[in-house]
Protein backbone atom coordinates (compact mmCIF):
# COMPACT_ATOMS: atom_id res chain seq x y z
CA UNK A 1 0.00 0.00 0.00
CA UNK A 2 2.81 2.57 0.78
CA UNK A 3 4.41 2.04 -2.75
CA UNK A 4 0.94 2.89 -3.83
CA UNK A 5 0.47 5.65 -2.07
CA UNK A 6 4.18 7.57 -2.95
CA UNK A 7 3.88 6.66 -6.52
CA UNK A 8 0.59 8.49 -6.38
CA UNK A 9 2.21 11.27 -4.40
CA UNK A 10 4.99 11.53 -6.77
CA UNK A 11 2.86 11.38 -10.26
CA UNK A 12 0.11 13.51 -8.98
CA UNK A 13 1.55 15.90 -6.50
CA UNK A 14 5.22 16.08 -7.34
CA UNK A 15 6.08 15.96 -10.73
CA UNK A 16 10.00 16.95 -11.68
CA UNK A 17 10.07 19.62 -9.38
CA UNK A 18 12.59 20.40 -7.23
CA UNK A 19 11.84 20.70 -3.22
CA UNK A 20 13.79 23.59 -1.97
CA UNK A 21 13.29 23.37 1.99
CA UNK A 22 10.80 21.21 4.25
CA UNK A 23 8.34 23.98 4.64
CA UNK A 24 7.81 24.04 0.85
CA UNK A 25 7.44 20.62 0.96
CA UNK A 26 4.73 20.89 3.68
CA UNK A 27 3.12 23.73 1.56
CA UNK A 28 3.15 21.23 -1.35
CA UNK A 29 1.96 18.36 0.41
CA UNK A 30 -0.45 19.50 3.10
CA UNK A 31 -3.55 20.11 0.31
CA UNK A 32 -2.72 16.93 -1.87
CA UNK A 33 -2.93 15.01 1.50
CA UNK A 34 -6.13 16.64 2.53
CA UNK A 35 -7.66 15.92 -0.77
CA UNK A 36 -6.45 12.75 -0.95
CA UNK A 37 -7.99 11.59 2.26
CA UNK A 38 -11.22 13.24 1.45
CA UNK A 39 -11.88 11.35 -1.42
CA UNK A 40 -11.00 8.05 0.38
CA UNK A 41 -9.24 6.24 -2.65
CA UNK A 42 -8.85 2.54 -1.85
CA UNK A 43 -6.86 0.06 -3.61
CA UNK A 44 -8.42 -2.84 -5.67
CA UNK A 45 -6.38 -5.94 -4.70
CA UNK A 46 -6.36 -8.53 -7.10
CA UNK A 47 -5.99 -11.25 -4.84
CA UNK A 48 -8.25 -13.00 -1.91
CA UNK A 49 -5.58 -14.67 1.01
CA UNK A 50 -6.24 -17.70 -0.48
CA UNK A 51 -5.32 -17.22 -3.82
CA UNK A 52 -2.19 -15.27 -2.81
CA UNK A 53 -1.43 -18.54 -0.50
CA UNK A 54 -1.52 -20.54 -3.45
CA UNK A 55 -0.10 -18.35 -6.28
CA UNK A 56 3.03 -16.80 -3.80
CA UNK A 57 3.21 -19.70 -1.77
CA UNK A 58 6.89 -18.73 -0.94
CA UNK A 59 5.80 -15.24 0.17
CA UNK A 60 2.90 -16.48 1.99
CA UNK A 61 3.66 -19.61 4.29
CA UNK A 62 0.89 -22.00 5.43
CA UNK A 63 -0.52 -20.48 9.24
CA UNK A 64 0.05 -23.33 11.47
CA UNK A 65 -3.80 -22.84 12.63
CA UNK A 66 -5.24 -24.07 9.46
CA UNK A 67 -5.36 -27.91 8.36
Amino acid sequence: MEETELSSLSIQCLGNQRIEDVEHLNEILNPWETSRNQKQKGIIWHFKTPDARTKLYRLYPKPIFDN
